[in-house]
């Protein structure tokens, strides 16, 4: 077996997805910059246990992404949420409120009002009171905690999170990767030299993205406009898996040489689940 085969193995043991190597290893310190960190990770890789990049950027096919058509696929919708919304609204849409929910309203309103002009509110409140503010209140959150799980929310969601993710860079805009631990091209603090690498434990740095939802990825009730169902991703880990965002690097092996100096000798990547869902409508 050779080297390269020996080093697959032990870090696929160590990784939790599907290994891709650095073939030949590259020094750590050209990724210290959050800048190249984040250039790096961005890079679609080929489903091969040598690392090469596609071509192609995870921002910009997730930015396609977001641009899905949703459909909401049905829900069963529990009793207390039933309850919440007949209290609230006169309609199943939520658009057209009760009469309790009118007089709730203007009641709080009309105590905000009070109160920023400085006032007491005293009367106010007391008024409001009579509008049972403890149930609609109760409601409310029922409905809003209910909505949380609808995928429209979730989207919008998504899409904020990935506009504020975006930073500007030496070479324009770029959307950033944190490493975890952050300082990686460090060797351990401590560490002695007990006679070469493979006395040295890997070191598996974890990539996070703050604007990436990977849980929406594996969602049903979406397409995307022009991609057949799977287009992204079958699911698979292996050569039928020709999708467009296969994998996502989501970590770094980092090894030592002789001298201490901290190599990237692979990453480890999600097998991105199979995505759109759903092809898309004619």
């Amino acid at each position: 077996m050779t080297s390269i085969d020996t080093l697959y193995e032990q870090l696929s043991e160590t990784g939790l997805g599907y290994v891709t190597l650095e073939v030949p290893p590259r020094p750590a310190t050209e990724l210290q910059t959050p800048e190249a960190l984040a250039r790096a990770a961005d890079e679609v890789p080929a489903l091969d246990p040598e690392r090469r990049s596609t071509g192609r950027l995870i921002s910009v096919l997730y930015a396609e992404l977001l641009g899905a058509t949703v459909v909401e696929p049905p829900r069963e919708v529990p009793p207390s949420v039933i309850a919440a919304r007949q209290l609230l609204y006169t309609d199943d849409n939520e658009s057209v409120p009760t009469r309790a929910y009118k007089t709730y309203l203007a009641y709080k309103q009309a105590y905000d009002e009070a109160r920023a002009a400085g006032r007491t509110g005293e009367a106010e409140w007391r008024k409001l009171q009579t509008a049972q503010p403890g149930r609609i209140e109760a409601a409310l959150a029922t409905l809003s905690s209910f909505h949380q799980g609808d995928l429209s929310v979730a989207f919008a969601s998504a899409q904020k999170a990935f506009a504020a993710g975006q930073r500007e860079g030496d070479e324009g805009p770029y959307f950033v990767c944190n490493a975890i631990p952050p300082r990686f091209w460090l060797p351990p603090s401590g560490q002695e030299d007990t006679g070469g690498e493979e006395a040295r434990p890997f070191m598996r740095v974890m990539l996070e993205r703050p604007w990436l939802r990977m849980a929406l990825l594996g969602r049903d009730g979406w397409s995307v406009p022009g991609r057949a169902e799977g287009a992204y991703s079958n699911g698979r880990a292996d050569e039928s898996n020709s999708g467009l965002l296969a994998l996502i690097p989501i970590a770094l092996f980092i090894g030592w040489q002789e001298d201490g100096t901290p190599m990237i000798l692979g990453w480890d990547n999600l097998i991105v689940p199979r995505c759109p869902p759903r092809a898309s409508p004619p």
